[in-house]
């Protein structure tokens, strides 16, 4: 059922395996980008990344990666450590908030979401500096 509600574009979809996910995703030499609610705005980014010790990510010519946590967990620590950058969505207030709590914030959303946002944003970034 999954597999059909693909429509077909699960076969267009490179799947990797690999036992030890860091060291997979620092051998692909692209820019490596995930999802944290403590990282730079998405709409705030500038590309190409800069590592932490000053030197330029991969410039992206090849593709950028979007690495996304569980909902409950996040990134693992052998995840983020092999990143060049961490985004976020900011969250911004809204007008009245929950009635039940005063709240004026949006609760998180869910991963499919988020990727959809930050995919869409970053590529349209990407696409700009060509």
């Amino acid at each position: 059922k999954v597999v059909r509600a693909t429509s077909g574009s699960l076969a267009r979809v490179r799947v990797r395996y690999a036992d030890c996910l860091g060291s997979e995703l620092r051998s692909l030499r692209v820019p490596l980008v995930g999802a944290s609610m403590e990282g730079q705005s998405v709409y705030d980014l500038e590309l190409p990344l800069r590592l932490k010790d000053g030197e330029t990510a991969p410039d992206g010519a090849g593709g950028l990666v979007l690495v996304m946590g569980s909902e409950g967990q996040g990134l693992s620590n052998e995840v983020e450590s092999a990143l060049h950058g961490l985004v976020s969505i900011p969250s911004y207030p809204f007008e009245g908030g929950d009635v039940l709590d005063g709240d004026n914030e949006a609760e998180s959303l869910n991963v499919a979401m988020a990727a959809g946002i930050l995919i869409s944003e970053m590529k349209r970034r990407l696409w700009e500096q060509r």
